[in-house]
């Protein structure tokens, strides 16, 4: 009985090692396909390559990016008929910076030690999705054929006027920021709180300052002059200007002895459609609706104009404004000239943009005089003439408006729920201007 058991022991032991041999040999086969592939082979180098590249040393010094997790490949496709390799990698790769030099030697880099039949091939190296060759910037790009232009601003075919041009720095046409218009912000100022019935700070006091206050020291005196300077058009919500006095000049009325004169009115609009000093501090009325306006027709010649004399309280510098009814149908180049201290300064406005609030031309010196003079000593004027370069059956319609009056936005008030009025703080730039309009 048990030389039986023996013998059918040594039969199974038999016939499991016959069946496992050729599993055996099936494995071995297979591993040494895959060494051989060279598809295979150039996978294990490009990753191994790749794993040196960016996740050691190299890549810090490349593009200085400091990474928290290692970068990972994903996939490596290889396409023999076109002679492409594309290398998949993860979303942390395009987090770093992206220059031509960085991602020459990457790719580069990454096919070193490769046999010769893949050196016809093209390498790309993808990651979140994009070849990270067109993550780098435009500015970059060494080649002009390689530029981006989804990334570039789109010109149209005719490009408007610019609100405001000053003629009299005609080279500002060929600067960077020429008929570019920038919205600006230079602080908070105060604010109305209603919950506590009194004006204050957003911020919190800090170091001898508020936050509220102290941008508008350097964005005032250095951002806005370079923005300027650049050629761009400054847009602010708030006043720029620290003159403590403050003159209207308006065809509605004006304030103290100033003296508005048009030579070549052709009738006013009806009510409601200009600025009117009202009763200010204002409430809930607009004071860009509270009058009227004037227009008189274009001319290729000088043959009218509008003034504005002011009768300034004091001498000094002063913000000049001026402000008009917005239409397709005004003139985009309408002519001013600001009568100063320093001589005069031309300025050309679109007006047909940027209607019913304040547009602003300049800082100018003025002094005090007893009287207002009728002559072009000071204020601003602007011209019944259109600009001859312009040929467009617009221009030549003698009933294009020029809109005229002059307008301001004295201060604010809130109401209170318990009643009453509280006007807005007088400083920090809601008053002193001088405000024209053409």
């Amino acid at each position: 009985m048990k030389r039986y058991s023996i013998s059918l022991l040594g039969i199974l032991g038999f016939l499991a090692l016959a069946c496992m041999t050729p599993l055996h040999g099936q494995k071995a086969e297979k591993a040494m396909s895959v060494e051989t592939n060279p598809d295979s082979l150039l996978r294990a180098v490009i990753r191994d390559n790749a794993d040196h590249l960016l996740n050691g040393e190299w890549f810090l010094r490349a593009t200085g990016y400091q990474r928290k997790d290692s970068i990972r490949l994903d996939t490596v496709l290889i396409n023999r008929k076109s002679k492409v390799i594309r290398i998949m990698a993860d979303d942390r790769l395009s987090w770093a910076p992206a220059r031509e030099r960085t991602v020459d030697s990457l790719e580069r880099g990454v096919m070193a030690g490769t046999a010769d039949e893949w050196s016809g091939f093209k390498v790309e190296i993808h990651a979140a999705g994009r070849n990270i060759r067109d993550l780098i910037p435009n500015y970059y790009r060494s080649d002009a054929g390689s530029l981006d232009r989804e990334r570039m601003v789109r010109r149209r075919r005719t490009e408007p006027e610019p609100l405001v041009k000053d003629l009299s720095r005609p080279y500002l046409e060929e600067t960077q920021l020429y008929n570019t218009h920038i919205a600006l912000w230079h602080s908070h100022g105060w604010y109305y709180e209603p919950t506590l019935h009194r004006w204050e700070w957003q911020r919190a006091r800090l170091y001898g300052t508020v936050e509220d206050l102290f941008p508008m020291t350097f964005t005032l005196q250095f951002l806005v002059p370079m923005l300027e300077n650049a050629g761009a058009t400054v847009l602010m919500p708030r006043e720029r200007d620290w003159q403590v006095e403050e003159v209207i000049v308006d065809n509605d009325g004006s304030q103290g002895r100033s003296i508005y004169l048009s030579e070549f009115p052709s009738g006013s609009d009806s009510a409601g459609t200009g600025f009117a000093i009202g009763r200010p501090p204002y409430t809930l009325e607009n004071p860009f609706t509270l009058g009227t306006y004037e227009e008189m027709g274009t001319d290729r010649r000088q043959s009218g104009s509008m003034q504005w004399i002011p009768d300034i309280p004091s001498g000094g510098e002063y913000g000049v404004y001026v402000s008009y009814q917005a239409s397709k149908e005004n003139a985009d180049d309408a002519r001013y000239t600001v009568y100063h201290s320093g001589g005069t300064t031309s300025f050309s406005v679109n007006q047909q943009m940027g209607g019913g609030t304040w547009v602003y031309l300049g800082r100018f010196r003025f002094e005090r005089k007893p009287e207002p003079e009728k002559k072009n000593q000071r204020g601003c004027r602007t011209i019944r003439r259109r600009n001859g370069q312009h040929r467009t059956k617009r221009y030549d319609q003698p009933e294009t408006p020029v809109p005229g009056g002059c307008q301001v936005l004295p201060s604010v008030c809130r109401v209170p729920r318990f009643g009453g009025l509280e006007t807005e703080y007088p400083g920090f730039g809601l008053q002193g201007r001088l405000p024209v309009e053409g």
